[in-house]
């Protein structure tokens, strides 16, 4: 589904999306700023919440943004930007740190297969 097929929202259905589309935004930045508190060995487990927090947070913003599988029950940028995918900036990063997005699909939000076999790094 594109963008330009997507049912036009209500500005009260945008404005109740805007909510969690900011919370995807603080939680993202609260996972980063928390992450560097914990340094000690024993605190291994509250770096691991923040880093899967993090990951997960990081794909839904990149889902939000740049997602080419639009599923009408997903929150898009086209749904508050008309023309998003013209007016869109380009992926700020290279072409080899998309497999990550796919890493942590794999690792983090499924239970998958995937875990067994991907090396840690």
């Amino acid at each position: 589904m594109t963008a330009r097929s997507r049912r036009a929202r209500t500005d009260q259905e945008l404005q109740q999306a805007s909510t969690h589309v900011y919370y995807e935004f603080a939680t993202l930045h609260d996972a980063v700023r928390l992450m560097g508190g914990f340094q000690l060995p024993e605190q291994q487990a509250e770096r691991n919440v923040c880093v899967e927090s993090f990951a997960v947070h990081a794909r839904n913003l990149h889902e939000f943004a740049y997602g080419d599988k639009l599923k009408d029950s997903y929150i898009h940028a086209s749904d508050f930007v008309h023309d998003w995918t013209t007016v869109r900036p380009s992926w700020p990063f290279s072409t080899q740190e998309l497999p990550l997005l796919g890493r942590a699909g794999r690792e983090i939000v499924h239970l998958s297969w995937s875990r067994v076999t991907v090396p840690n790094t």
